[in-house]
């Protein structure tokens, strides 16, 4: 019994450890690596905000790991400047997949709706 409680506790740390329990964000080579197991689930991921366009506040940008893997964000929030550090909640998801080649978009949640309270 001690044997089994013991495999049950170091698979559960294992899995939390993996998933980045802790700090809550993934590297941008994380997510890309194990894209078949997080598409359309929600992700936190870290990078270094690059190309990016925008219009009225709506576009997209990437964002690039330590390793010069790329992650796409779509975003209503508007975009980084260049350079910038950023982590971005989202969904991700497969935008193409060709043969070998795959595209991933992390679609960046919208923020908080502050509900209007009217004056009293």
């Amino acid at each position: 019994m001690k044997k089994f409680l013991l495999v049950i506790f170091a698979v559960t740390c294992g899995v939390l450890l993996w998933y980045r329990v802790a700090d809550g964000a993934r590297s941008v080579r994380d997510v890309v690596a194990h894209a078949p197991q997080l598409i359309g689930r929600e992700a936190t991921v870290s990078g270094v905000a690059g190309n990016s366009i925008a219009i009225l506040g709506v576009g997209g940008y990437e964002i690039t790991g330590e390793d010069g893997s790329t992650l796409t964000v779509i975003s209503s929030q508007g975009v980084p400047l260049a350079g910038t550090h950023v982590t971005v909640h989202g969904v991700l998801r497969q935008a193409f997949v060709s043969g070998a080649m795959q595209k991933l978009v992390l679609i960046q949640d919208p923020p908080e709706s502050k509900e209007a309270h009217p004056a009293p």
